[in-house]
């Protein structure tokens, strides 16, 4: 893949999602799923499998497992998001940055994490099998170094959130764009890193999808199950969302670790 393929399939994705979110509208809602919301989640897994067929590409998806080869990296897919959830929400129930909502216990937010596990691994699937089962062996292939592959497919991957980045947002908080936009766009980009370290170390495109499936099932349950509240004048500070400062500091860090073995 080259640059000029690249930004047409950046291009045409972000056109398709601007499309649909003008046909939905303005006043949508994560918890109800429109078929703009749909069609705009599946358009880069389609333009995926379209540029493969009509360039014939040949980059591997990583479609293999590699288990025997490869299981430290899918412990660590399973746990990463779940530890790091933790860590920040402890951290945030003390400086009061967010507070989990009573009456809860913490089976019923283990059960619920439980129930959303297979729908998370569903969306997961078609999610990474266009960034990091397409994308980042593509660029790996044209010769890209590991830093500047997991650049691009973040920045790339941030751009793709854009024409629902409201939606999705608002599940988390109410903070205005211009606050959360940036954070946002450097914790996607920061968590590229770690997605794509494992994708090249493992060599199997469904350890990414085990991260991410832990990842959402996690942190969306939290929110969307109204688990956790976040307080709105630090939201942006301490949390488990992509879009905060010790987010990005502390995935940031485990990045630069994965980066420098």
């Amino acid at each position: 893949m080259n640059i000029q393929r690249l930004g047409l399939y950046t291009l045409l994705f972000t056109i398709a999602g601007l499309f649909f979110r003008y046909i939905d509208g303005w006043d949508i809602d994560l918890r109800t799923p429109t078929l703009g919301q749909m069609l705009w989640f599946i358009t880069p897994l389609l333009l995926m499998l379209l540029f493969r067929y009509v360039r014939k590409e040949k980059s591997k998806i990583g479609l293999h497992l590699n288990l025997k080869a490869s299981s430290h990296w899918y412990v660590f897919a399973f746990l990463f998001f779940p530890l790091l959830s933790l860590i920040l929400i402890a951290l945030g129930q003390d400086i009061g940055s967010l507070s989990l909502l009573k009456p809860y216990t913490y089976s019923a937010i283990f059960a619920a994490i439980l129930v959303a596990i297979p729908g998370s691994f569903i969306k997961s699937i078609v999610e990474e099998f266009a960034w990091r089962g397409y994308l980042t062996p593509s660029l790996q292939e044209a010769g890209f170094s590991r830093f500047q592959n997991h650049l691009v497919v973040g920045i790339v991957w941030a751009i793709w959130h854009l024409p629902y980045l409201d939606v999705i947002t608002k599940v988390y908080h109410d903070l205005d764009w211009y606050v959360y936009l940036p954070f946002f766009f450097i914790g996607t980009i920061v968590t590229a890193f770690i997605y794509g370290e494992v994708r090249l170390r493992s060599g199997s495109v469904w350890s990414t999808v085990i991260l991410h499936t832990m990842a959402t099932a996690v942190v969306n349950t939290l929110f969307l199950e109204d688990f956790l509240c976040l307080e709105y004048a630090s939201a942006w500070f301490l949390a488990p969302t992509v879009d905060n400062i010790f987010y990005i500091l502390f995935v940031s860090l485990a990045a630069w670790q994965l980066m420098r073995k």
